[in-house]
């Protein structure tokens, strides 16, 4: 082919029409490829012509922009899938699809552009992510995705033997991917096993749906292109087709078509079998294959599994951690009644919506009712008519009429009597609610109020009981006042945890919370907001306890659940996002932190308004992850003073001078002064915000050492260093006691202790510091956490800054080892270990080994900055010094 092609180019424009047809004779998909190539070179510019740059298919080793091709994956419907690997801005292998040669119609490159925008508006960790996309030099269009390297989800529950709890929580990532995907209006109306491969990250399987090839916008368009799929072209794969999809009417694919298709695969993860056997479907012609997923009804799964033979049983159910004999029966019921729902032919009987069918998933795993249920009797027998339209004559109608009669008479009797087991229910329900109502109001009365009753009368610890006493009293009595009355219990919990939050007392706050948790998730008819709720008090407290691993996945499912359930620009999913990013900043994570941060912030402003005092403190937020990044974001907070400073006005105006959200809008702009260079604005709020701090919430609160914090900070930049160590010092003495000597902020405190003190040459006293928060930072978060190599780095530092060099190498090392392991060798953070590795040997005059670590830094910089950046001018000086120092060593 490639021959004919080149030949036929020397041809005039006159001849090679006749050149290809008989050079092709009796081989038309060779022709039509030939002049699919010629087209594409007439397309091409004179210039490139000139120069002799023709067409030829994409080949391993071949450049595509910053692309480089590797390994042909495979081809899709109309695209062919690439390994590249991408050398600017980042190193990194890809997926690269491009239109395959002879496809690259008009109608085919808007279906293709469609795919690449589809995944564009796209943004989930169970989604493909796409990176790029452009055009090849012949104007074949072309896009990046993430490389999954993984193995299709049936063949992955296969392998790995997963039982069925396993493969439905599966499952459920992917639905709730697809959920995300309809939620930005794209369908993606080709979901198969091959479509959603699994990955593993961690020691975790991470399933991800790719290919929205044949996605289709369900409002709106997504290029500036009509798009038009050819009345006879079937999109999808017919095993997993829905019936309107097989049908080509004029009816509208929509999200119930996706559904359908997750229905089929549900079925397929439970029996190994697809509803309709792929035999039957191999060997039909288009209209039967019609006919077969439109009309054919396919037995449930449990029935299913009942026709496997001897083999295909006992290796399916081994598989499944089940029983052969039990295999059936392990599907029977909740999952025969889920599954059918989704393959229901009607797609008006089917789950509306991918998230109620993770509800009625999860209502199945934990136990509870789910919304599926049996088709009726009217239904069944309103099928049976549809499908045997010439079979049902005068008689047959006659006979239909009489049954759906008995039908009606029997809803109407069933109707009657649930009208009443409703009211009974009802009633039920008010008298429990108004018990447990009771319930707490008695235990707020007698143990809580009580408590200021004079000294041992009837509950009394005399009439200036504190606030504190008066809940350790009461919560000795919870158990035995609610002890029958879970839902009064976890309500009295959850008020008293939240007291203690408020108090700064978080590990009871969340010793509370845990138990008010527990009893709502185990009522026999949770609430979901109520359990949401207590969920995202609970992550508050444990945060705040300084134990943000521990918050991380109680934030996540908050802020999922919450996306399922509310609109997008709900301000409970805002601050759910700024919680979650604010955990992601406290464990390390910075990436995810400054994602969800910036998120939040364009979100926040764009529904609340920039002076809204929630956005400002997203704001804040975003600065401060800046600030963690390298990013000093100076021209932010100088865009952002103006608003602190209204804010700071209105609260004052309307809350008063002293009021809890005034001292907030007060460290917000005295952070913003801070940041934009302008320490010495920022030190009178700090002061102030100090003393207001001290006079509301007492001397040992966290809020209060937080601004001992700050204000110490303000002394250090403002060269105050005397004032700075005494308020670090105080800070610390009172961090060890609370929140305890292993919190977060009680760490920090002793770093910031340890700068002031090495910046007033106290060696010593640093030193030990540093290195008694490197330990605490280990025991913490581990010895490969980025933190803790930062802490390690830190004390080398300050060793060598100290004189101690022989005691700062050892240190220097484990930093730069994990930092490669950890970030890559070519991560800013590794490469300034490598320079102060290289530096710390050559102290010592350890001239090898600096010449080992400067020439890898070398290195590493001219793949960053090139040839002639000043830094690697500099490294290039301090190599051929070392070379020859080495040198006249060796002599």
């Amino acid at each position: 082919m490639e021959r004919i092609f080149i030949a036929a180019l020397e041809k005039s424009r006159e001849e090679k029409a006749a050149y290809v047809a008989e050079a092709c004779a009796g081989d038309d998909a060779a022709r039509a490829e030939v002049e699919e190539l010629l087209r594409a070179d007439d397309a091409l510019p004179e210039f490139q012509k000139g120069a002799g740059e023709r067409f030829i298919p994409e080949q391993a080793g071949g450049m595509i922009g910053n692309y480089k091709l590797l390994q042909e994956l495979g081809e899709g419907g109309f695209g062919t899938v690439w390994v590249a690997e991408q050398s600017e801005p980042v190193r990194r292998r890809v997926a690269l699809k491009i239109i395959k040669v002879g496809m690259d119609t008009k109608e085919f490159v808007a279906r293709f552009e469609q795919e690449r925008q589809a995944l564009a508006l796209m943004d989930h960790p169970n989604i493909a992510k796409i990176l790029d996309g452009g055009a090849t030099p012949y104007g074949r269009p072309f896009f990046v995705m993430e490389l999954i390297r993984g193995i299709t989800i049936t063949e992955y529950c296969d392998k790995a033997g997963l039982g069925m709890r396993e493969r439905l929580e599966l499952f459920i990532q992917v639905c709730r991917a697809v959920q995300h995907a309809h939620q930005k209006g794209i369908i993606h109306r080709d979901i198969k096993p091959a479509n959603i491969l699994v990955t593993i990250n961690d020691g975790q399987a991470v399933p991800k749906v790719i290919d929205f090839g044949i996605a289709k916008a369900m409002q709106g368009r997504l290029t500036d292109k009509t798009i038009f799929t050819m009345f006879e072209q079937m999109i999808g794969t017919p095993l997993y087709m829905s019936p309107e999809q097989a049908e080509m009417t004029s009816l509208d694919i929509d999200t119930r078509s996706d559904i359908y298709s997750l229905g089929v695969v549900l079925y397929e993860l439970l029996t190994g079998r697809t509803p309709i056997e792929a035999a039957s479907i191999a060997e039909a012609g288009i209209e039967k294959i019609r006919e077969i997923i439109r009309d054919v009804d396919p037995p449930r799964p449990s029935a299913k599994v009942k026709t496997l033979n001897g083999v295909d049983l006992t290796t399916a159910a081994k598989r499944r951690h089940v029983e052969p004999t039990k295999f059936s029966s392990a599907i029977r019921g909740d999952l025969d009644w889920i599954v059918m729902k989704c393959i229901e032919k009607d797609r008006r009987r089917r789950y509306d919506a991918a998230d109620g069918l993770v509800l009625d998933i999860e209502r199945h795993l934990t136990n509870q009712t789910v919304i599926a249920r049996p088709p009726t009797t009217s239904y069944l027998v309103g099928r049976f008519v549809r499908r045997n339209r010439l079979l049902v004559g005068a008689g047959g109608a006659v006979a239909v009429a009489l049954i759906l009669g008995a039908v009606v008479s029997r809803w109407q009797a069933l109707r009657a009597v649930a009208e009443r087991d409703a009211k009974e229910q009802a009633l039920q329900v008010a008298r429990a609610a108004e018990a447990d109502t009771k319930a707490f109001s008695d235990f707020l009365v007698k143990r809580v109020l009580a408590t200021a009753r004079p000294q041992d009368v009837e509950g009394g610890l005399g009439i200036d009981v504190s606030v504190v006493r008066a809940l350790e009293q009461a919560q000795k009595r919870l158990e035995q006042d609610f002890g029958n009355r879970p839902k009064a219990e976890a309500v009295a919990r959850e008020a008293i945890g939240v007291t203690w939050e408020t108090l700064g007392r978080y590990d009871e706050a969340a010793i509370q919370l845990e138990k008010a948790l527990k009893l709502r998730e185990q009522e026999p008819h949770p609430v979901e907001s109520d359990i949401l709720k207590t969920s995202n008090d609970l992550a508050i407290a444990y945060q705040k306890a300084g134990m943000s691993e521990k918050s991380l996945p109680l934030y996540e499912r908050v802020l999922s659940k919450r996306k399922e359930t509310l609109p997008p620009d709900h301000p409970d999913i805002l601050l759910s996002m700024n919680n979650l990013a604010g955990a992601y900043y406290d464990t390390g994570d910075l990436p995810r932190s400054l994602a969800l941060y910036e998120q939040t912030f364009e979100a926040s402003k764009a529904t609340l308004g920039p002076d809204d005092a929630n956005t400002l403190k997203s704001m804040g937020n975003l600065a401060r992850a800046w600030k963690e990044g390298g990013n000093t974001g100076k021209t932010f907070p100088l865009k952002a003073q103006p608003l602190y400073e209204r804010a700071l006005e209105k609260s004052v105006a309307e809350l008063g001078a002293d009021h809890p959200d005034t001292l907030t809008s007060m460290n917000n702009l005295a952070v913003c002064y801070e940041q934009s260079g302008n320490a010495h604005a920022a030190l009178p709020l700090y002061e102030r915000a100090l003393a207001l701090s001290r006079t509301k919430l007492g001397d040992d609160h966290p809020d209060t050492l937080t601004s001992m914090n700050n204000l110490a900070g303000a002394y250090f930049k403002t060269d105050h260093v005397p004032k700075a160590i005494q308020l670090y010092e105080q800070a610390v003495e009172k961090g060890r006691i609370k929140p305890g000597a292993d919190h977060r902020d009680t760490i920090n405190s002793i770093v910031n202790l340890a700068v002031a003190y090495e910046k007033a040459n106290e060696f010593p006293k640093a030193v030990e510091l540093y290195a008694e928060a490197l330990e605490k930072k280990k025991a913490r978060l581990g010895p490969g956490h980025r933190d803790t190599l930062k802490a390690m780095s830190t004390l080398a530092v300050a060793y060598s800054e100290a004189g101690e060099m022989q005691k700062a190498l050892p240190f220097f090392e484990q930093a730069l080892l994990g930092r490669k392991s950890l970030l890559g060798p070519d991560a800013p953070e590794t490469l300034k270990s490598m320079f102060n590795m290289a530096h710390a040997y050559r102290a010592v005059k350890d001239f090898r080994n600096a010449l080992i670590h400067f020439e890898e830094l070398l290195a590493a910089q001219r793949r960053r900055l090139g040839q002639n950046d000043p830094q690697v001018t500099e490294l290039e000086r301090q190599v051929a010094e070392l070379r020859i120092l080495l040198k006249e060593e060796k002599q």
